[in-house]
């Protein structure tokens, strides 16, 4: 079961209803403020779903 206090949680439920054309509803849970570790994953999902993309998309992250 997924916890909406996870932050990661909440990131992967985004990404999923993005990639199962829930554009709107991916929009919606990414709407709210998070934590630095995660804001890169939020922002390109958040312009994804935007963008009504629901294509599997690596994210890369650099050191």
């Amino acid at each position: 079961m997924l916890d909406f206090s996870d932050n990661n949680d909440v990131v992967m439920l985004a990404e999923i209803k993005r990639e199962l054309g829930d554009f709107e509803g991916s929009i919606r849970l990414l709407k709210k403020t998070f934590p630095e570790e995660v804001s890169k994953a939020v922002s390109i999902i958040y312009e994804l779903a935007k963008k009504r993309n629901p294509f599997v998309t690596e994210i890369k992250y650099e050191n």
